[in-house]
């Protein structure tokens, strides 16, 4: 009936249905960002603590939607889900924050140490190799940043950090993921350093009698017997950080790598080539000379080893 007070009712209350059900779709779009959101988060490997909030928060939004939005409340679900950033963002921060500090401590501790320069001092020396290198100590300290999955110490202002949490859940340059600590003991590292420094003295001594003779011949290398002693003197440690030292000592060395030729030995095996009688004189004897020292020497130099060593005649 046209004229029927109610006429209009069923539509209205279409459009009402209508107006509900795309308020609903809303509701529906902004719970699916959320949701994304709080995937992505999840799948970081969050500590127990964050990860139960999460899912929580995850199970009201699945009963909300399921339900068309009769069990739960929007409004509560986004005021959870704010604090739930405003918790992870504090706790990130404070995660992140503590990490780098000790990560800086330690690097500062082990790197700027006054065994680590000497090591590096050690390791600039041509002849000398160690497995505690100063290469080996910084990729031990790299290990570090692996096992707490950060590519590098942060160093960036708090600002720039929680920039990155607006938008993500980790800081974009080291990556640091919540939850992932150790423990950071420097007394580790500065172990392997002594190992390290005590291979390099250990090859010193054992060219021991080679670099007392070179120190014999050149005066400006006499701090290099400090390197020999037991305990080493502070002054050789320090003078070894210039380069002229480092020098004398790779010379040193070198003449110790040397193939030993004892002149008395080589006489000797000379000797029953030479003996003789030269109707020619001098002529004669110079070319059997040579041909026997040629011959003598060719044996010292049967070892491949040896030939690409140089020769000391003793």
């Amino acid at each position: 009936d046209i004229d029927a007070p109610n006429r209009y009712t069923c539509i209205e209350e279409f459009a009402t249905r209508l107006r509900e059900a795309r308020d609903f779709i809303d509701r529906i779009g902004e719970l699916s960002a959320i949701t994304s959101r709080l995937r992505e988060l999840r799948a970081l490997g969050l500590p127990k603590t964050i990860d139960s909030i999460c899912r929580a928060l995850l199970d009201k939004i699945e009963s909300y939607v399921l339900s068309s939005g009769v069990d739960g409340e929007l409004s509560s679900i986004i005021a959870e889900w704010k604090d739930l950033q405003e918790y992870y963002v504090n706790q990130y921060i404070s995660e992140h924050t503590g990490l780098h500090k000790s990560l800086k401590e330690l690097r500062d501790a082990v790197l700027t140490s006054d065994d680590y320069g000497f090591l590096q001092n050690l390791s600039q020396v041509n002849g000398l190799s160690a497995h505690y290198s100063p290469a080996e100590i910084e990729w031990q300290l790299k290990q570090l940043l692996e096992k707490v999955q950060v590519t590098k110490v942060c160093e960036r202002e708090l600002a720039d950090v929680q920039g990155d949490l607006q938008n993500g859940w980790i800081c974009s340059e080291c990556g640091y993921k919540p939850g992932k600590t150790t423990d950071f003991k420097p007394e580790k590292y500065l172990k392997l350093i002594q190992r390290g420094i005590k291979e390099y003295l250990d090859h010193l001594i054992g060219c021991a009698d080679d670099i007392k003779d070179y120190v014999a011949d050149h005066v400006a290398a006499n701090l290099l017997l400090g390197l020999l002693e037991t305990a080493v003197n502070n002054e050789a440690k320090e003078a070894l950080a210039d380069e002229s030292l480092r020098t004398h000592l790779a010379e040193a060395l070198a003449d110790a790598s040397a193939a030993k030729i004892k002149v008395d030995d080589l006489l000797n095996k000379l000797k029953p080539h030479l003996l003789g009688y030269y109707r020619t004189g001098q002529d004669e004897l110079e070319e059997r000379f040579i041909s026997a020292v040629r011959e003598e020497l060719a044996s010292y130099g049967s070892d491949e080893d040896e030939k690409d060593k140089p020769w000391k005649v003793e």
